[in-house]
């Protein structure tokens, strides 16, 4: 991400996420922060060991930080989130290991 241009927040867990998605609606950062600085998109990794994955994030987030895509990323091909993220509330996903083309490509269709 940061070879194509973004900078990037990295978080280890869901919590994590769901603490700065409170931090910023609590300073409503969301819609006074300079456009070059705001969150454009999210990728959520499913399974995180030890720690909250990416769908009960999703179940947990508040909808003032589901106005961006969020896309699901997972190794394992097989599950329904990969295979259909909408359904989820996700904007799409990317099974892992992805190339830097299939990151180009999911945010070419969103941003």
């Amino acid at each position: 991400l940061k070879s194509l241009g973004f900078s990037v927040i990295g978080k280890s867990n869901g919590q994590e996420i769901l603490d700065m998605c409170t931090d910023l609606k609590e300073k409503k950062l969301l819609n006074q922060i300079p456009e070059k600085e705001q969150i454009v998109a999210a990728f959520f990794d499913l399974t995180i060991p030890g720690g909250m994955g990416g769908n009960e994030v999703m179940s947990l987030l508040d909808d003032t930080c589901k106005n961006i895509p969020i896309i699901a990323i997972s190794g394992y091909s097989d599950g329904d989130i990969i295979a259909n993220p909408k359904d989820h509330g996700f904007t799409d996903s990317i099974h892992k290991p992805f190339l830097r083309r299939d990151v180009i490509a999911v945010l070419a269709k969103y941003l």
